[in-house]
């Protein structure tokens, strides 16, 4: 008998390793406690049709560093462009970057997971929402002052986003809100100039001293070619130059909350 449920067991553990789900339809996936077994691999390829964007909202309890979600953007070629890497209590939301409707999700756990006896580890969800539409305000003058991005959920659920451009100064401009001991932060990004040449600065402002705030850049390949840590209430800056023309992004990381960036370099 015990032989039996060994064998069981190792079947178990062996269906879970690798599984591949394909989601075709705006939702929520993830695996909740009952699912979080030790040393999983569980990848969801998403493919929604329209040829929109995608923004995944997520809400991670998993074992801090050991067991982790794997966020990927999926370009027109089919690279996945590793966007983010999720791990303990975290919460948030992440932009495709590409208007195809293709991402990835991964999510691995190693050998020591204590989900049934450790309410802290509850799984993770992810709900995917697709973006339907765009609305531009304007001032006095005719010059745009903000884009709201409309956002379809599952089902039928919006949400929107804002962001604003300054085009004296050719700047990208999003506040994004952070919470610190339950209390609401709005930290304001700007990254400046978009398109660039050579060197380009991002500024972060209203922010804790105590938020860890990172800033990540990647070429068209995803890979990473730059890291730095970035002080609250300074700039911080990089430099494309020497680089190939093309598409460059910018993971910007403040505490649990991640957002990517599109840099254009001419």
């Amino acid at each position: 008998m015990k032989t039996k449920f060994v064998t069981l067991f190792i079947f178990a553990c062996l269906y879970l390793n690798g599984q591949t789900v394909n989601v075709t339809s705006i939702g929520t996936i993830g695996v909740s406690c009952s699912e979080y077994v030790n040393n999983m691999s569980k990848t969801w390829n998403i493919n929604i049709s329209g040829n929109r964007k995608l923004v995944l909202d997520y809400q991670v309890r998993i074992e801090h560093s050991y067991d982790k979600v794997f966020v990927y953007s999926i370009n027109d070629s089919g690279t996945a462009i590793l966007q983010a890497t999720l791990t303990g209590s975290q919460n948030g939301s992440i932009q495709s970057l590409y208007p195809n409707g293709k991402m990835k999700v991964v999510f691995t756990s190693d050998a020591s997971v204590n989900c049934s006896n450790n309410p802290t580890y509850s799984g993770f969800t992810v709900n995917i929402k697709k973006m339907t539409a765009l609305s531009f305000n304007y001032d006095d003058n005719g010059n745009r002052t903000d884009r709201n991005i409309v956002l379809e959920s599952s089902p039928s659920l919006r949400s929107s986003s804002t962001d604003s451009w300054d085009d004296e100064e050719i700047v990208f401009q999003e506040k994004v809100d952070i919470m610190i001991d339950d209390v609401k932060q709005k930290a304001d990004i700007r990254i400046f100039p978009n398109p660039v040449e050579g060197r380009f600065a991002v500024s972060i402002s209203n922010v804790s001293a105590e938020i860890s705030a990172k800033i990540y850049l990647y070429d068209m390949n995803g890979q990473q070619i730059d890291m730095k840590s970035a002080c609250p209430d300074g700039k911080t800056e990089f430099d494309l130059s020497g680089k190939a023309a093309g598409v460059y992004f910018l993971n910007i990381q403040l505490g649990d909350k991640i957002s990517t960036w599109k840099i254009i370099k001419k």
